[in-house]
């Protein structure tokens, strides 16, 4: 899922949890992957000819509740979030990723409330003119 925010910086969002609806004898592992991918061309109308990494930051949210008694996707609390900038996405190309080489690439996860400032310092972190 991609989102674009007012200052033009592009975001794409994946999500992972312990937890499955169905019944389970074991908590899952997340992971999460991302790839180069067709993007629109709003200038031709169609596909961009190539496959390129479509956003400037990639947001990995992880739900960590461990029990379908304590499960409740709408409260902020129970997710964190993992940031990354194109750039550091992009070594990793088509690669699964567990929570372990989140924390490599991305650092500590953030609550909610520290996202979108953890979202912008990726944004500016890959801007050329800030290296």
């Amino acid at each position: 899922m991609g989102r674009d925010c007012p200052d033009g910086t592009r975001i794409e969002v994946k999500s992972s949890g312990f937890l499955q609806a169905w019944a389970q004898s074991r908590i899952s592992r997340p992971s999460f992957q991302v790839s180069a991918a067709y993007g629109w061309d709003a200038a031709t109308g169609g596909r961009s000819l190539g496959q390129v990494f479509n956003a400037d930051v990639y947001v990995f949210c992880l739900h960590t509740a461990t029990s379908h008694d304590q499960y409740d996707p709408l409260q902020v609390e129970q997710w964190r979030f993992y940031v990354a900038s194109r750039p550091l996405i992009e070594v990793q190309a088509g690669a699964r990723m567990g929570l372990t080489t989140l924390a490599r690439i991305c650092g500590e996860p953030v609550t909610y409330g520290e996202l979108a400032s953890s979202i912008a310092a990726a944004a500016v972190s890959q801007d050329p003119a800030e290296a």
